[in-house]
């Protein structure tokens, strides 16, 4: 089921707004932290709140992190601790966990935050860090416009396909269940699978206001049979389904399955391989 509620773990906080000038340039009996901040995010975390900082270690010795974080308008201030060396002149890649984004604030501008020993670093995010700390932040708010009013989860009921080979499909649904309290209509208007499965619904039913639950039909059929596709996919299970809640325009969630499902459905995919 896709929750709206995050894993994130707050190690080390401080307080909200702006910084100081002493707090942007560090301990100042030590050198200044020379480095330069952009964001990215594995493949494998998409839809995920997990991503990375990225530093630049422009100084000429190893520059040991002991924390790292953000401060935005989309998304507060917030520091987490890590532990993690970034070699002279080198480009690393820190993984954290983002907080619940603030989706009536514009997210940018972003900075970054580097924590070494006593001495702070707050840069502004270069530009394509700006841009994808705003695209991790549109999909965010997308997901909570959708959790907010109803979970989404995916039901493949015994997982017996129909027909055999790669003419079989295996069909299931996707179950929308309204989150109580709510009435806003709620509608699955499109949705995309993955390199190695098609999804095709089969009916666009709305949850409407007095609906609690309501089951989109869908065909799960194989997309990639060949060694290569198989072997190299990392989104196999992170699904795409468009939404229209309310009056607003679609918006497009990532979405997955649960980790007992995986097995059944590589289980199809190999025999509808075969």
């Amino acid at each position: 089921m896709i929750s709206s509620a995050l894993a994130a773990v707050l190690l080390a906080a401080m307080p909200v707004g702006c910084s100081t000038e002493s707090e942007m340039r560090g301990d100042p009996t030590g050198p200044p932290l020379d480095v330069s901040l952009s964001w990215s995010q594995h493949r494998v975390d998409e839809g995920s709140a997990r991503a990375n900082l990225r530093v630049v270690n422009h100084g000429g010795q190893d520059l040991p992190v002991t924390a790292i974080g953000v401060d935005s308008p989309g998304y507060g201030r917030y520091v987490e601790d890590h532990d993690s060396v970034v070699p002279p002149g080198q480009t690393i890649d820190l993984r954290m966990t983002l907080p619940e984004p603030v989706c009536d604030a514009d997210p940018v501008p972003a900075y970054g935050i580097v924590r070494s020993g006593d001495r702070i670093a707050k840069e502004r995010l270069d530009p394509q860090g700006q841009d994808f700390l705003k695209s991790l932040w549109r999909r965010r708010c997308n997901q909570l416009s959708v959790t907010n009013v109803a979970d989404l989860s995916w039901d493949w009921g015994d997982y017996e396909a129909v027909g055999t080979g790669r003419r079989s499909y295996l069909p299931g649904a996707l179950v929308v269940q309204r989150v109580p309290g709510t009435d806003t209509p709620l509608r699955v208007v499109g949705m995309q699978g993955s390199v190695l499965f098609r999804l095709e619904p089969q009916a666009r039913p709305t949850l409407g206001p007095d609906d609690q639950r309501v089951e989109v039909p869908v065909r799960l059929r194989w997309g990639r049979c060949d060694a290569h596709a198989i072997g190299e996919s990392s989104q196999t299970f992170l699904w795409k389904v468009d939404v229209k809640v309310g009056d607003a325009p679609p918006v497009r969630i990532t979405t997955t399955v649960e980790d007992a499902a995986k097995a059944p459905l590589l289980g199809y995919l190999r025999d509808a391989c075969s």
